[in-house]
């Protein structure tokens, strides 16, 4: 099942939203907007660093790939 999080933030502020996937696979987490985002995943519970990125997507946008276990929750957020 996809899941799809809109994060919103403004000048200075960092965004975030919390997933839990019911499917264990590759994600892509990605921002599509017209300022400099950058993005970044960690696991909720350990506050493990997955990656973070700066303007691997189209323009100054991120795009971060992950693996992502089923029924482990994950920490999304995004800045500019």
């Amino acid at each position: 099942e996809d899941a799809y999080n809109l994060i919103s933030a403004g000048a200075g502020e960092r965004g975030s939203a919390t997933f839990t996937p019911k499917t264990t696979g590759d994600y892509t987490y990605y921002s599509a907007a017209d300022k400099d985002v950058v993005g970044c995943i960690w696991r909720t519970h350990d506050e493990y660093g997955l990656g973070e990125d700066d303007d691997s997507g189209e323009g100054n946008n991120f795009s971060l790939r992950v693996f992502l276990q089923e029924g482990v929750s994950y920490t999304f957020e995004a800045w500019y």
